[in-house]
């Protein structure tokens, strides 16, 4: 049987659970296709059948471009094409942080960059 990974992706009856941490998150995935066994992956991020592939694209925690902190709990994403250049597109990001949560703040820790948001942008 010759499956594309579009097809896969459509067709698969398999699930990704996210479990938040501070950080990134653990990926745990199942596949009920016999056909595609997942692969142990060595990073342990995420297991994939044969032939398939990932790539990290950010980190929660890490610096943005724009001086604040790339916020955790991430859980939706949507991409877009830049009108113009073929080579480049919009990566927009979800993310689950309520005033209650612990962590994950696009602030960093205590809020502390809270102050270097022009409030003009609210």
């Amino acid at each position: 049987m010759n499956l594309s990974r579009r097809s896969f992706l459509a067709a698969a009856h398999g699930a990704a659970l996210f479990y938040g941490t501070g950080h990134l998150g653990a990926l745990a995935a199942a596949s009920t296709n016999a056909r595609l066994p997942l692969r142990a992956d060595p990073q342990r991020m995420l297991d994939l059948p044969e032939g398939f592939s990932y790539r990290l694209v950010a980190r929660s925690g890490e610096p943005m471009a724009d001086g604040f902190v790339r916020p955790g709990r991430p859980d939706g994403m949507a991409c877009f094409p830049v009108r113009g250049d073929a080579s480049k597109c919009i990566l927009l990001r979800n993310h689950e942080n309520f005033p209650t949560s612990e962590g994950g703040s696009p602030f960093g820790e205590g809020e502390a960059l809270l102050g270097r948001l022009d409030p003009a942008l609210l």
